[in-house]
């Protein structure tokens, strides 16, 4: 066995504050300098709202997803000393500022976005100039971002303070933690209020904005985290019934610029190069394809590779499966070659993919950070557009798309009649069915009512939800709520098999560290220190 080695603040008191920016009663000598926002100077008309509004898009997540992916078991932080490798080996106190390029800190971040959100609808009923239908849909759309940001509060914290106006800096340090439940029940109303008044469709400069089916797909989201079922497909057939989206018919193509937009998507967050790009390529590609240094901050395991099937359906790991551990990606889930870079692929700029420790390549695991500790690296949405600067990538990221609400349609029916083939429910069609319109776009086989030989029906669906969904950051949320983050979390990290020099078949293992999960602690995060110090919030069991 080959072994990789490498050696290697606002508080919620500032952030919900920050809204004295707009208070009443802040005026200087009752002046305006010149270029500056205020009450006087702002709120005044539909395009304030507009641009208001579109602010809140940055609070997607994004290339966060990739992170989320790094904290489940379908891959992991390629850099041991970076904070996300202290969250994945279960070291996180509430001291531990868990941030990085793209996102300042989880608790601030959220809550300076409900914020910004929360001083929009503060204007609710009170901007006079301007399309009064545009600006009732853009105060659906703060109320669908604020709804968007307090899910993943509650999920990832649990209790947490409730906050629907802005609030005075003395305000702040009188906030409370408002019970989970109470959290999904106002995230549930939000979005089912927001998706009455948000379009089906927008067109022209806003295409891109939360339309009624992302309202709608969040609330079945949403609602499966909380496992809340009976609402989760409620929510995805109500999508489903909209008639606005269906499955794209390439796989390969989803994540491409050729792609964007089209018909499988309910949301992106959007990049443009030379305007808003984002840096896809620096962080994921293979280090050939970078220039300089390439950072690899996240890469694939040998867990979520071992995953896809063979192309009958026969997992690899099967009695006469014919999985060949000599020629390991051949014969595999089409999905495998479109979503993970292995051995012997062809890379964007034509060049062919040779992690193996010991060759010498340009991607070869010894090679130094700039390169994979895994011999894998993720593919969805590495593309020849930005080789020519890996700054500079105008690809879309997907943030939910058509085939993630027919599993969670999928997972919802099943769990509520508890029959692969059950059509009972407002959408007559069953989880089986859900499950084999995914599978068919890729021309895998339709899934066994009894879930086939070893397997479950509920251990089709969630093996479904890993491959089709696989680093868009769905797994860090599944593995969480299905209550088995201790199973698959915990233990050594392997990578790619391949014969050594000598011809000996071997498996890389990734020894920096070993994901670690304490199940009576981490299935929630830790309230930051300075919050509880500030603001005298109790802090969550364990931290």
């Amino acid at each position: 066995m080959f072994v990789k080695r490498k050696l290697l603040a606002y508080s919620l008191i500032a952030t919900l504050g920050a809204a004295l920016l707009f208070a009443p009663g802040c005026d200087f000598l009752e002046t305006e300098p010149p270029g500056t926002l205020s009450e006087a100077t702002f709120w005044q008309n539909e395009e304030d709202i507009r641009v208001a509004s579109n602010d809140l898009y940055n609070h997607l997540y994004g290339q966060l997803r990739f992170d989320l992916s790094a904290l489940s078991d379908e891959a992991t932080p390629n850099w041991s000393f970076d904070n996300l490798a202290t969250y994945a080996r279960g070291q996180q106190t509430s001291t531990t500022e868990f941030t990085n390029s793209w996102w300042p800190s989880w608790w601030e971040s959220h809550y300076s976005g409900i914020r910004a959100a929360n001083e929009i609808l503060s204007y609710q009923g009170e901007i006079e100039q301007g399309d009064q239908e545009m600006i009732s849909r853009h105060m659906a759309e703060a109320r669908f971002m604020r709804a968007y940001l307090y899910m993943h509060l509650a999920f990832l914290f649990g209790d947490v303070p409730l906050i629907q106006e802005p609030i005075a800096l003395e305000e702040a340090q009188d906030v409370t933690r408002t019970s989970e439940e109470e959290v999904w029940n106002f995230v549930s109303s939000e979005l089912q209020a927001a998706s009455e008044t948000l379009p089906r469709s927008w067109s022209g400069e806003n295409q891109g904005r939360a339309t009624k089916g992302a309202a709608l797909g969040l609330r079945a989201r949403a609602m499966l985290y909380a496992g809340r079922y009976e609402e989760a497909r409620a929510a995805a057939q109500s999508v489903i019934d909209l008639g606005e989206y269906s499955l794209h018919d390439s796989y390969e193509e989803l994540f491409t610029p050729e792609a964007e937009y089209n018909d499988e998507v309910i949301l992106n967050k959007d990049f443009v190069q030379n305007t808003h790009p984002n840096q896809v390529l620096e962080f994921l590609a293979p280090g050939s394809l970078v220039s300089g240094r390439g950072q690899n901050f996240n890469v694939p395991t040998a867990a979520v590779v071992d995953a896809y099937e063979m192309e009958d359906g026969t997992p690899i790991d099967a009695s006469g499966s014919g999985f060949d551990p000599n020629n390991p990606y051949e014969n595999r889930d089409p999905r495998l070659d479109h979503s993970v870079f292995v051995y012997g692929d062809e890379l964007p700029n034509g060049e062919t993919y040779d992690p193996r420790p010991g060759f010498g390549g340009a991607d070869d695991i010894e090679q130094g950070f700039n390169t994979t500790d895994t011999g894998f690296n993720i593919e969805k949405y590495v593309n020849e557009e930005c080789l020519g600067d890996q700054y500079n990538c105008g690809v879309n990221i997907i943030e939910m798309r058509y085939a993630e609400i027919l599993l969670i349609y999928a997972e919802a029916q099943y769990e509520i009649t508890g029959s692969a083939t059950s059509t009972a429910g407002p959408g007559a069609m069953s989880a089986k069915d859900a499950l084999d319109q995914i599978r068919n776009r890729v021309g895998m086989p339709a899934v066994p009512a009894d879930g086939g030989p070893n397997r479950t029906f509920e251990e089709r669906i969630r093996h479904e939800r890993l491959v089709e969904l696989a680093f868009e950051g769905q797994r860090f949320f599944d593995v969480r709520r299905w209550g088995i983050a201790e199973d698959v979390l915990n233990g050594p990290i392997r990578g790619m098999r391949y014969e050594d020099q000598n011809g000996d078949l071997q498996q890389v293992e990734f020894e920096p560290f070993e994901n670690s999960f304490d199940g009576s602690r981490d299935y929630l995060w830790p309230i930051p220190q300075k919050e509880i110090d500030l603001v005298g919030l109790e802090q969550n069991p364990g931290y």
